[in-house]
């Protein structure tokens, strides 16, 4: 009987110690299907592109990407502004992907010439609210000026 119950303790501490060192497979299912951290500064988007290997702003070319980079502005609410004629050779889906990063997806009808994609389904494109501008930038604190192939945040160049 003593056997038994040595085995038995031995079986279940066994089973504790393996459970411990095993991953817990639905926490990584849960961090897969998390949203990707919004970019809402510079320090946002430096942390971002250094510890991220494989990212959306892959999609464009090198030139383009660090255009496109270089024309961010950020105001305390988050991105204000960008050169949206960056990304119109894209197709819809990557430009989703980009401006997800940021919040700021609701931008893509500015997106006239973007080429038509299948989209993965349940990407759901929000039309953009009458506070985005496209054809002027954000200056902060809070003022959009006219600047062809940019877009104005209306919402987020303004004053906290």
């Amino acid at each position: 009987m003593l056997r038994v119950y040595t085995f038995m303790f031995g079986l279940t501490f066994a089973a504790i110690t393996l459970n411990a060192c095993v991953p817990d497979r639905g926490a990584a299912l849960a961090e897969e299907n998390e949203p990707i951290s919004q970019i809402r500064s510079v320090e946002d988007l430096d942390m971002y592109r250094r510890t991220t290997s494989e990212s959306p702003f892959d999609y464009l070319p090198a030139k383009v990407q660090q255009h496109f980079i270089d024309s961010l502005v950020f105001a305390p609410t988050g991105l204000a502004s960008f050169q949206y004629s960056d990304l119109e050779g894209l197709p819809r889906g990557q430009i989703h992907q980009i401006l997800s990063l940021f919040n700021v997806e609701n931008t893509i009808p500015v997106f006239m010439e973007a080429r038509i994609s299948r989209v993965s389904e349940g990407t759901a494109f929000r039309p953009a609210p009458r506070t985005d501008y496209p054809g002027y930038r954000c200056v902060p604190p809070a003022t959009c000026v006219a600047s062809v192939g940019s877009i104005c945040i209306a919402d987020n160049c303004r004053t906290p």
